[in-house]
Order: structure tokens, then C-alpha cells, then sequence
């Protein structure tokens, strides 16, 4: 089973405005768990976390176009947290 997932992203120095993003389907096993400019482009990208699973991927982001999706790690310890 998937579902769509909806994505606020906030500007820091505007705190009031916020941006909705669909993703598209995504296995709701899937958190996000941060969005953070990881690949110096400056727009944000999206982590996730598979609960099930522990994977860890990254999606590299252009504003609302997903530019890849990148697997970043397994732990298969559920109750650890991604501080990002």
C-alpha cells in the first residue's frame, strides 16, 4: 500500500510562509525525517527513514523537482534518531 505524502518546508527567515510540495506515491513506511541542503545547491533535500527497515535515503531536490534519490545507510536499530 502507498500514499501521498505532503511537504511544508520553511524559510527560516520568514517563518510565515511555507510552501506544500506533493511528492508523489511513497511507501508509508517512509518518515521524512529532515530536509537540509545536502549537496550545496542551496534548496533543501529530503531525508528518509524506512521504519521497518532502518534505510536511510536522500532525495537531492532543485525546489519541487527531485533530482535523484540516494540510499545513505542501514541501521537496523528502529529506535535510533537521525539528527541532521
Amino acid at each position: 500500500m502507498f500514499h501521498r505524502v505532503p511537504v511544508r518546508f520553511l524559510s527560516m527567515a520568514v517563518i510565515a510562509f511555507a510552501t506544500a510540495l506533493s511528492l508523489g506515491i511513497v511507501d508509508p513506511a517512509h518518515e521524512v525525517v529532515g530536509s537540509a541542503d545536502a549537496d550545496g545547491n542551496g534548496q533543501d533535500d529530503i531525508l528518509w527513514r524506512n521504519a521497518a527497515t532502518g534505510e536511510v535515503w536522500v532525495w537531492l531536490m532543485d525546489g519541487a523537482v527531485r533530482l535523484s534519490e540516494n540510499y545513505v545507510v542501514t541501521v537496523p536499530e528502529v529506535q535510533y534518531q537521525i539528527v541532521w
